[in-house]
């Protein structure tokens, strides 16, 4: 099984001609169920989590899909990346807050999971790389077991759930930088098809892909101009040992 994943992971390291879509972020729920853009958070316990669903529609139907790579630019509006905001890498302050899933957030009925609840997700993280209050955050969404399913166009389908938890919020153990502004965007998403082939979408015009976090405001990182970063084949192979 682990052979078959590292199969499909491979396959999104190569590109076809990019087509748009509608990229959806909102927190607490998918678009279509009344998800909203911004999240307030009072910064003022370390219980509870955050949920924010990143979801897609397509203009057409696109057959065969196999597994979904999505890639999230992260912005902050201060100086360096807040300490509240470091996943992902044992020393960080909350490497172990952010989770990612596949499955639909409660009581969805606009958006839906077309594999039925299977696949996994995986996350690289990456902070600085485009700057010191930047950050980057690629979802990988194998399916198991190993199949294709065929997505229609007009419908909204699940591509991934974040789950942020509020450990280490306050106290003599927590880490600053809670009600830093930042701004997230959602751009591209991949659908990948029989390897190596697979459907890059990227975001019509709007802001349906953007959401922020304490009231900020939307900057052009969020929106997609810089170039993502595709995954190597070590990042890929790390996350099935």
């Amino acid at each position: 099984m682990r052979t078959n994943r590292l199969l499909v992971a491979l396959a999104l390291l190569f590109a076809t001609a990019a087509h748009a879509g509608r990229l959806n972020l909102r927190w607490n729920a998918c678009l279509g169920d009344g998800g909203v853009q911004n999240r307030a958070f009072a910064c003022d316990t370390n219980l509870g989590s955050e949920k924010l669903v990143a979801t897609f529609n397509l203009p057409f139907a696109v057959n065969g899909v196999m597994s979904i790579d999505g890639f999230m630019n992260i912005a902050f509006f201060s100086p360096a990346l807040p300490a509240w905001w470091e996943f992902g890498v044992g020393g960080n302050c909350r490497p172990s807050s952010l989770l990612a899933t596949a499955t639909l957030p409660a009581g969805a009925s606009a958006c839906i999971d077309f594999t039925d609840s299977g696949r996994d997700a995986f996350y690289i993280y990456q902070a600085g790389q485009f700057g010191s209050n930047k950050a980057q955050l690629e979802v990988l969404s194998p399916f198991i077991p190993n199949g294709a399913f065929d997505l229609a166009a007009g419908q909204e389908y699940l591509a991934f759930t974040l789950t942020i938890d509020h450990q280490k919020t306050v106290g003599a153990r927590g880490c600053g930088g809670c009600l830093v502004p930042a701004c997230l965007g959602l751009n591209p998403i991949r659908l990948l098809r029989q390897p190596p082939d697979y459907v890059p979408v990227f975001p019509t015009s709007g802001t349906t892909h953007i959401a922020t976090w304490q009231g900020s405001t939307i900057v052009p990182f969020c929106v997609g101009l810089t170039p993502t970063r595709p995954s190597t084949w070590g990042e890929v192979k790390a996350l099935y040992r």
